[in-house]
């Protein structure tokens, strides 16, 4: 199964595994904040899913796009946006052929290392560039390779959820293997007596801050700011739960 079948295959879920309620005030805080601060209001989600950040941010006053690799989570976010909203279908890598730079380019929710690849990380990272407009930002979130390698992957916490008459568990699970992480997502759902299961498995490139660093500054992008997470806590390589990377880009077209 490939990138694109993979996150179709997840689309109808999507929105019950993900906690929003939890994640959505904090994120849209700090996105918020940031943007505004800097006069910005020209905002892609350069993996938008089904569009829960770009409703948020619209509702906050920002013009927002939005692209995803999968295609029915693109339809999604189309139902939530409404039919004139600017919204595409491709791969990082694939962005300039498809929307025109913003000034600010948000890759959330462990988006970046899906790209499976060093090589794939390093392409998908070039069109994440050319897709910020001079003098704009580039803002990367994900998890805290560096503590994920140390401890070996490991189980997260189940989430459980009720919908309507159904309900569903979730589990997700971290498989340190050489040169890449592999994450497989088990959810099953239930009502009454009938039960199904999905499995969904998506290889990982471990992405780290002196890489992602180094790689930002030879696209014409300055790190201005390391974080462990969307509450501003230093970034501490050992003990930090994510990475999130606030990136100006200084040099370059658009």
């Amino acid at each position: 199964m490939n990138r694109t079948d993979a996150f179709d295959s997840l689309a109808d879920l999507y929105d019950l595994l993900t906690d929003w309620d939890r994640r959505l005030p904090r994120e849209i805080g700090f996105l918020a904040g940031i943007l505004s601060a800097e006069g910005l209001t020209g905002v892609l989600d350069a993996a938008c899913g089904t569009g829960a950040h770009l409703v948020a941010l619209e509702e906050a006053g920002f013009d927002v796009a939005g692209a995803d690799i999968s295609p029915r989570m693109v339809e999604r976010a189309r139902l939530r946006l409404g039919e004139g909203a600017t919204l595409a279908v491709t791969d990082f890598a694939g962005l300039p052929g498809h929307l025109s730079p913003r000034e600010a380019v948000l890759v959330l929710g462990n988006s970046l290392p899906v790209a499976g690849t060093e090589d794939a990380v390093r392409e998908s990272l070039a069109g994440l560039a050319a897709s910020v407009q001079k003098g704009g930002l580039l803002v990367l979130h994900c998890l805290n390779y560096s503590k994920l390698l140390a401890g070996g992957g490991g189980l997260r916490p189940v989430r459980e959820v009720k919908d309507g008459p159904r309900r569903h568990l979730f589990l997700k699970l971290f498989e340190v293997e050489p040169e890449r992480v592999v994450l497989h997502v088990i959810a099953v759902s239930w009502a009454g007596d009938e039960v199904s299961q999905r499995h969904f498995r998506s290889e990982l490139w471990p992405v780290e801050l002196p890489w992602l660093e180094a790689e930002l500054n030879a696209l014409g992008l300055t790190v201005e700011r390391a974080t462990g997470g969307f509450d501003n806590a230093p970034f501490n390589a050992g003990t930090s739960g994510d990475l999130l990377v606030v990136a100006r880009k200084t040099r370059g077209d658009a």
